[in-house]
């Protein structure tokens, strides 16, 4: 088992290697929510038309419920990012056999990091905050162009952290990179949207 683990992440693994059946289904509802809203966000809009969230998590859970006694035997990151990967793959797939790469509207430019993508559109929409329609539209199209002009690691941790709700910690791990690239990497695409969402806040440091 790796040696950064947290102890409850420890102690969840032991338990979903002891529980058996009825610890599994337990540790998949338990995140349910979350995966809900990740597959808002990863699922084209496309797709969404023709299929709905439920059916994605429960392709989702076949799936984890043939794979996860395998995954409790040799560990390699904790459970929920293996948890999440696994949703993320099935979104990629699905993505890729209803849709295929030609169905693409370049107006909601999205990318793709490892296995699972991000509907730009939708991100900057929840990052809007403004009242008025006008304005929170006008907001809109500057984040879109803002967001498909980062870098893909930046983001997909601010996907990770602002509209998924994960802590840096878990995106870090999520990303396979270590924990200060990551605060490093979420300081600068904050940077990057500030003079978007609050254009009279200081920058912050990138040290």
């Amino acid at each position: 088992m790796q040696p950064d683990f947290l102890l409850e992440e420890v102690d969840l693994i032991r338990a979903l290697k002891s529980g058996g059946p009825t610890a599994h289904v337990q540790f998949f509802n338990l995140h349910k929510e979350d995966m809900k809203r990740m597959t808002r966000l990863r699922m084209d809009r496309l797709l969404s038309r023709r299929i709905d969230e439920s059916d994605i998590l429960q392709e989702a859970f076949i799936e984890y419920c043939d794979r996860v006694s395998k995954y409790v035997e040799d560990p390699r990151v904790p459970p929920v990012v293996w948890l999440r990967r696994l949703v993320r793959q099935v979104i990629s797939r699905q993505n890729r056999v209803n849709l295929g790469a030609k169905c693409r509207d370049a107006r909601r430019e999205i990318y793709e990091l490892s296995s699972a993508k991000i509907n730009v559109h939708e991100f900057a929409a929840s990052l809007s905050s403004v009242h008025t329609k006008l304005e929170r539209l006008e907001m809109q199209d500057r984040l879109v162009t803002l967001i498909n002009k980062m870098p893909v690691i930046e983001r997909e941790i601010l996907a990770l952290v602002h509209f998924e709700q994960r802590t840096v910690r878990e995106s870090a791990a999520e990303l396979g990179i270590n924990l200060e690239a990551a605060k490093k990497r979420y300081r600068r695409a904050l940077n990057r949207l500030r003079p978007i969402l609050e254009p009279d806040a200081p920058s912050l440091s990138n040290a």
